[in-house]
Parts: structure tokens; sequence; C-alpha cells
């Protein structure tokens, strides 16, 4: 692809104001990662020493069965073995990874999507900004998240890469990432669907001779392969697929009745969970089934998604469309919204590498609202959000080559989102 002009930023001052920004970003958050290194165990770090403490007792296999994330503790276990210590040097994997992350963003928005420079730094900041500053919580925890970001990022631009440029040994490669992604987070599982939908929509748009089916299959084989390798202990023994269950077993309560519960509460006051609105808490799902029987709320996740469909069909499709809606702008900023200034391009048959794109950051939001709903975390939008950034860029240059002072307007206004962003964050650590 190549860019569409020149920079969209109508004078030097707005660059110059991106770098200092982008100079903030990167010394507060080599503030936060070094802060973060010595702190102890929080939240989901916790789940992930249990699951270091099982793999010891039990094995590589029986993890797998579980569908314990084996891909992160893999360099855990290695860290523990030479006598590092575990929290510490996975918190810096997290920061090396959100880095690589950022890295290989820019050069995705240089090298593939040929942005203009003004447009590549904006989106790199933006990048940088979410991931590093409104995400410093994930960026700087060990936790896998930060990894499988990158996995799906670099898989995803592999991809595309791949199937351009007629690469087969790129093509198993990327494939290769999309599999080790499913030993990552379970998220794996509603990327798949989206990365089927992008590729299939890429080889339609692609000229015949291309061959593009050829490089696409390879990528499905070779993801297949791994993935099935890696559900294979769970298909065996348990019959199903294996996925990471963060539930403690001395609990009665589910994830699924709680957020089933929470959602019919906010039915029943007429309006839906506002993005930032907290779940309820095991003793009120207690309290529901005492006053309502045993079988009153849905145990599973599959249960849940059917009675939310099923019992409260507007409020849960209300839900899904605010949560999602606000979590793609509060990752990605007005970047986002630029990206239907490419639709009539999409429409005419152009630009299928950042259709392939668009389309899989947003099939997967779209699944991630349907099967979740509301009560969102901004870490789920990780990866989206860094190829909605990218496409974003792409629109703001066909912006620029059709009217230069909304793209300005739009440049300043995601500067103003980015420097909003890093202002918030430092309050809230100061405070």
């Amino acid at each position: 692809m190549t860019s569409s002009g020149e920079s969209a930023f109508g004078s030097a001052w707005l660059t110059a104001v991106l770098r200092v920004l982008a100079v903030a970003i990167g010394a507060v958050f080599a503030l936060f990662a070094v802060m973060s290194l010595a702190g102890r165990p929080h939240g989901d770090e916790f789940f992930y020493l249990d699951q270091l403490d099982a793999l010891r007792v039990s094995g590589w296999l029986a993890a797998l069965t579980s569908g314990a994330p084996v891909a992160y503790l893999v360099p855990l276990r290695i860290f523990d073995a030479i006598g590092l210590p575990v929290i510490a040097a996975g918190r810096m994997l997290s920061i090396v990874a959100s880095i690589v992350t950022v890295a290989v963003t820019d050069r995705w928005c240089r090298a593939a999507l040929g942005l203009s420079p003004g447009a590549r730094l904006l989106v790199t900041t933006t990048v940088a900004g979410s991931i590093l500053i409104t995400q410093r919580a994930v960026s700087t925890a060990a936790i896998a998240d930060s990894v499988f970001s990158l996995v799906v990022v670099a898989a995803v631009i592999a991809m595309e890469r791949a199937v351009s440029g007629r690469r087969p040994g790129l093509a198993a490669i990327s494939g290769a990432g999309w599999a080790v992604s499913w030993l990552l987070r379970p998220l794996a599982m509603l990327f798949s669907p989206a990365i089927a939908i992008g590729l299939a929509v890429l080889a339609w748009r692609r000229p015949a001779a291309d061959h593009a089916w050829r490089t696409i299959a390879i990528v499905f084989a070779t993801a297949g392969i791994g993935i099935a390798a890696g559900q294979l202990p769970s298909l065996v023994a348990q019959g199903h697929l294996a996925v990471e269950n963060k539930q403690p077993t001395s609990s009665d309560v589910t994830f699924a009745e709680i957020r089933y519960l929470s959602l019919l509460r906010q039915s029943e006051r007429g309006r839906p969970p506002a993005p930032r609105d907290e779940l309820l808490d095991g003793k009120d799902v207690r309290q529901y089934r005492q006053d309502h029987g045993a079988g009153s709320l849905p145990r599973t996740t599959s249960q849940r998604v059917w009675w939310s469909f099923a019992r409260m069909p507007v409020m849960t499709i209300l839900s899904a469309a605010i949560s999602t809606t606000y979590m793609v702008v509060r990752t990605s900023g007005p970047l986002a919204l630029l990206i239907v200034v490419l639709i009539p391009a999409w429409l005419a048959g152009d630009a299928p590498a950042s259709l392939f794109f668009a389309l899989v950051a947003f099939v997967y939001v779209a699944l991630l609202g349907l099967v979740v709903n509301a009560y969102m975390e901004t870490r789920w939008f990780l990866a989206a959000s860094c190829l909605a950034a990218g496409v974003g860029g792409l629109a703001l240059d066909r912006l620029a080559a059709i009217n230069r002072s909304a793209a300005g307007a739009a440049a300043i206004a995601q500067i103003v989102f980015v420097a909003c962003s890093l202002a918030a964050a430092v309050i809230h650590a100061w405070r």
C-alpha cells in the first residue's frame, strides 16, 4: 500500500507537539515500569502463580488439559528454574512485550500501510499511549495480556504481508503465531473467526492471478495443526476444548451467574450498565438463588449468553453496543471513528489490506460484545486497538487528500485525546 499524500498536519507545531508527547509517554512509562518491578503480586498475578505451582506438581500435559496459559508459563518456568524472581521477571517480560508491540505497529505503519510521516507518528503515539499508559496496570504486570497482544498483532500483520507478497514461509510463521495465541488467552477463540473472515475477504479481493488462496491455505493449515495439537490432551481426556478457568474451585458462584445477574439488575432499572459500572458480587448471587431457586441463574458462559439474548434481548444488544463503542474509542481515540472514510474505497474494491485489518479488529469487537455484553475490561481491546489505530491513520491520510483542514482538525482531536489520557494516568498514579 502507498501513502495517499503528504502529512495531514497543517503546520510543523502539531508534529512538534506529538514528538514531545511521545517523549513524555516514554518517560512516564519508564517510571511506571521501574516502580512496578519491586511491588508485591496483585490481581491476576496470583492466578499465574497458582498455575505455575500446578505445573510443577502435575506437568505440562495436565496444564494443556486444564486450559492453562502454557505459552506464558514457559518463560515463567524458565525464570523460576534459573532462580529469578518470577513476578519481577514476568513483569519485565510484559514491559518488553508492550514496547515491542509499539515498535511492530510503527514498522507496520511505515512498511505495510505506507502512512505519511505525520499520520505514522500520530498512530505510534496513540498506540504507545494506549498500551504503555492507559493500560499500564497490564503492561507492567506478570500476566499474559501484553504477550498475547503482541503475538496477535504480529501474526495478523504477517498474514497480510504473506498473502500480498505470496510468501509461504511467512504464511506458516503467521499461522504458528495464531496457534500460539490459543495457548495464551481464551480471547484467541474470538479472534479466530475474525481472522478467518478477514482472510476470506482478503482472498476474494485479491486478483485471481495472485493465487492468494494458496498462501491462505498455508496459514490455515499451520494454525489448524498447532491449535489441534494444543487442544488434543483436553479433547482426549474431557471431550471438549480446553478453556482457561479463573474461577476458584472452592467457590459456589460462577462468573456467568455474576455477569448475568448484574445485567439483569440493570435491565430491571430500565437502563444499560455504564462502561465503568462494577459487577455485583457472590453475596448478591447467593441471595438471588435463595429467593428464586437453585436453577434461577445460568451456570456457564454459553447458558449466560443464551439467557441474555432470549430473556432481555434489547438490553443485551444495547449494553454490548455501548460498551464496545466506549472501549474502542477509549483505547484508540477519534482515529477509530475515522475509518468510515475508507468505506467508499472498500466498496469500490480498493485497499483490500486495510479492509482485512479493519475486519479482524471490528469482527473481534463485535463477537466480544455478543459474548460478554457489558462490564468489559480495556485490556481485552489491546490488539484490536492497535489494528484500528493503524487503519485510522490510513483514513487520516485519505481525508487529507480530500479535505486538509478536516484532517488537521481530526489530528488535533487525536492529540488532545492522547494528552488527556496521559494526564489522567499521571493524576491517578499520584493519588
